[in-house]
C-alpha cells in the first residue's frame, strides 16, 4: 500500500501498478476476508487430525 501512495504523490497520476494496488487492497478488505476464513479453517481441520501428523 505505501508504494502505491508513494507512486501516486510522485507522479501525480493513476497508473497500472496504483491500480493493482488499490484494487488488491478493496479486494482483502471485501470478498478476501471471507477467502481467508475459509481456507484457515480448512487448513485447521487439515492439520489439526492427529491421524495427518508423523511423529
Amino acid at each position: 500500500m505505501l508504494m502505491g501512495i508513494v507512486n501516486f504523490i510522485a507522479t501525480k497520476k493513476v497508473d497500472l501498478f496504483t491500480l493493482i494496488i488499490v484494487l488488491l487492497i478493496l479486494y482483502g478488505f471485501t470478498i478476501g476476508n471471507s477467502h481467508v476464513k475459509k481456507l484457515d479453517k480448512w487448513a485447521q481441520m487439515k492439520f489439526s487430525n492427529k491421524q495427518n501428523h508423523r511423529d
